[in-house]
């Protein structure tokens, strides 16, 4: 390999020798240490290659064994060189094009974050661009004990994290600390007090089951947005005086509540609909990494198309990312064509909508338990209305009152 960009850098040449003594005219460059390599008898002599300096020392030999040698191939920077040497501004151009090559080396164009389900990308991106460890940042200034150090003090959620710098690529690794939170914002190992399981919606209750907590309603009852489903307060009583006194737990339980919802669509019975003509045009450019550029139309072939946009970052090799972007942008023609439905069609269309929120709704946990729609047409339009009964735990938490409101409840009941 490396013999091979030397000669490529020296230049060499691939001749073809004849002779009766072209042993003699080898023998005599091997003596004098002349190398020759890749050599090879044909039927019209020996062919070979040999450096530019070296065929040039061999001369000599050639006059004195009456060898002939013509050359066949001229290769290496040299040749390569003279060829081109009127064109010096496409030399200079890929001068300095390596020289952009290797000055962007030297910085970090990619940034790959692993390992994180709940704390998002923007806010690790966020923090690595406050402390200067963002896109274009040099890499030569990017310590990565430290980076991992800050990480970790800054986000609490982290348990360990780890940072790689591969060419121009920062790779961070993170493990999150596992754990839940309820929707006041608050993990189960800092709740102080009790928490009440309370109602999100109207409705009525079609069962209850209690894990913990004192349950304030049962099944049949009607309930209200925020009415108080299980309390987490139980009250104890001592064997001993008879005093009752409150306890503070967290409630916990199953609460289904069975509610109404109206289900309302609306669609034209006349549309239009996108064709495609099967004509395209691609074209590939190359450009700033993330640029807003590609967003704008560069070109109208057609006067009606949709866009197709296929955007990579340029690669130098092994995790040496450059700050480029090949972009390929594809149009695609299409035409405008005006359809009624049937009434056929639009029931069809209504079924297709209808089991898609009913599948949107079986997503949240919301179980339908009876439907009723109704279509009708009016003005051109197709018209849905329709009621659903439904079930599903409409819960969330709320701190319990503190002892000290309980207290006072109390001797205001007292007082009356």
């Amino acid at each position: 390999m490396i013999f091979s960009l030397l000669a490529l850098f020296r230049g060499y040449l691939q001749v073809r020798l004849v002779g009766r003594d072209v042993e003699r005219y080898l023998n005599l460059c091997g003596k004098n240490d002349l190398f020759l390599w890749n050599m090879k008898r044909t039927a019209e002599g020996v062919v070979c290659c040999i450096a530019v300096d070296d065929y040039r020392a061999s001369r000599p030999f050639l006059r004195k064994t009456g060898t002939k040698s013509t050359i066949e191939k001229k290769a290496g920077l040299p040749f390569w060189t003279h060829r081109y040497r009127k064109r010096w501004l496409f030399l200079l151009g890929c001068f300095l094009a390596l020289g952009a090559l290797y000055l962007s080396s030297g910085f970090i164009w990619r940034i790959e974050i692993r390992g994180n389900s709940y704390i998002s990308d923007e806010k690790i991106l966020q923090l690595l661009e406050e402390n200067h460890w963002f896109y274009g940042s040099r890499i030569a200034v990017v310590e990565t004990e430290t980076l991992e150090k800050t990480l970790r003090n800054e986000l609490t959620d982290i348990i360990w994290v780890s940072a790689d710098l591969t060419g121009t690529c920062l790779t961070i690794d993170i493990k999150e600390n596992l754990r839940w939170e309820d929707e006041v914002g608050q993990s189960s190992e800092t709740l102080s007090g009790g928490y009440d399981l309370v109602s999100t919606a109207d409705g009525v209750v079609s069962s209850i089951i209690t894990r913990s907590g004192t349950p304030m309603v049962k099944a049949g009852d009607e309930i209200k947005s925020g009415d108080v489903l299980i309390s987490g307060i139980v009250e104890l009583s001592d064997p001993l005086t008879g005093d009752v006194r409150p306890s503070y737990c967290e409630a916990d339980g199953d609460v289904i509540v069975t509610s109404s919802l109206t289900y309302e669509d609306s669609f034209p019975m006349i549309y239009e609909e996108k064709v495609f003509t099967g004509r395209q045009t691609d074209i590939t450019l190359l450009g700033p990494h993330g640029a807003w550029l590609w967003k704008y139309s560069l070109w109208e072939p057609y006067d009606s198309y949709d866009t197709l946009i296929e955007r990579s970052q340029v690669v130098a090799g092994n995790g040496y990312f450059l700050p480029l972007d090949r972009v390929r942008i594809r149009r695609l023609e299409y035409q405008i064509q005006r359809e009624e439905r049937t009434e056929a069609e639009a029931r069809e269309k209504v079924k297709e909508d209808f089991s898609f929120y009913l599948q949107n709704l079986a997503q949240k946990g919301i179980q339908t338990i009876e439907k009723n729609v109704i279509i009708s047409y009016k003005d051109g339009e197709c018209l849905v209305r329709g009621n659903l009964k439904t079930e599903q735990a409409m819960t969330q938490k709320r701190p319990s009152p503190t002892e000290t409101k309980v207290e006072e409840e109390n001797d205001q009941h007292e007082l009356q």
